[in-house]
């Protein structure tokens, strides 16, 4: 389980939302563009403890923390969980994007949004936390693909075969068309409302 830390500044009733970023080694890793997307937006000056989220946007190459949020999981969020990916056929493992107002919210499985369903090649991203060792983060990633071969094998030994290399490349292309038509309408979006 992953907690997201969006990427903020908290003001000091002083210094320009710029001179926080400055300030902050994480925002400065994506500054260039913090400055396009918040353009004027940057000489404002937050009062006393005010918060911005820079970016809404839960990814890392767009300054996200991601925290290890496993001792967050309980049965009735794994309830919660299990109920979600029932509805989805031959789901047996991924990972879910949910977003919640609240973190107690979240766990009490109340006013959940679910943003995107991954599935087996998405990576536990919990050991992107900052405090992971990479040893602890490879041994992770070993155990992950184990779990994926398992239910694979099983899956091939119940009659199903694996999707050929042909069409897999199909699939790929036509994922990379429609995603470079999104990148193009959120660009479109972007520039519209700035």
């Amino acid at each position: 389980m992953v907690i997201k830390e969006f990427l903020s500044v908290a003001g000091d009733g002083i210094s320009s939302v710029e001179e926080l970023i400055m300030k902050n080694d994480r925002a400065l890793l994506v500054w260039g563009n913090l400055k396009r997307h918040l353009g004027e937006k940057v000489k404002i000056v937050l009062k006393l403890n005010e918060k911005k989220i820079l970016e809404p946007i839960g990814n890392h190459n767009r300054g996200t923390k991601f925290l290890n949020g496993n001792k967050l999981i309980n049965d009735e969020l794994i309830n919660i969980l299990t109920s979600i990916s029932s509805h989805l056929p031959d789901f047996h493992y991924g990972r879910f994007d949910l977003k919640a107002p609240s973190l107690e919210d979240f766990l009490k499985g109340k006013n959940i949004k679910i943003l995107e369903v991954n599935g087996v090649n998405a990576e536990p991203a919990h050991i992107y936390d900052p405090s992971t060792m990479l040893y602890d983060g490879i041994k992770t990633l070993l155990a992950h693909w184990n779990l994926i071969y398992k239910i694979s094998d099983q899956k091939r030994a119940m009659g199903y075969r694996p999707v050929t290399l042909k069409k897999a490349v199909c699939h790929y292309k036509e994922w990379k068309r429609s995603s470079r038509n999104y990148n193009q309408v959120v660009r479109k979006d972007r520039i519209a409302s700035s």
